[in-house]
């Protein structure tokens, strides 16, 4: 299982990767009943925690994809 800083930090890999405006930023905060409350833009859900394929999974339906090839770069 990732950790909620582990959740984050693959999101803000992507961003960095391929710029910003690529996805949402995303918060992930860890509940004291062990699951995530996970922020995006003005959207928050409480979600069982997850592994990697997992969590690349629900980014993809919920927040945008995250394959390089799928994803525009800001640069010009």
């Amino acid at each position: 299982m990732l950790t909620p800083r582990e959740a984050e930090a693959v999101v803000d890999e992507r961003i960095e990767h391929v710029g910003l405006g690529a996805l949402p930023r995303v918060g992930v905060t860890g509940l004291a009943d062990g699951m995530w409350t996970v922020r995006r833009d003005h959207l928050e859900r409480t979600v069982a925690p997850m592994a990697q394929t997992a969590w690349h999974a629900w980014l993809r339906k919920n927040a945008g994809s995250l394959d390089a090839g799928d994803l525009e770069t800001t640069e010009s």
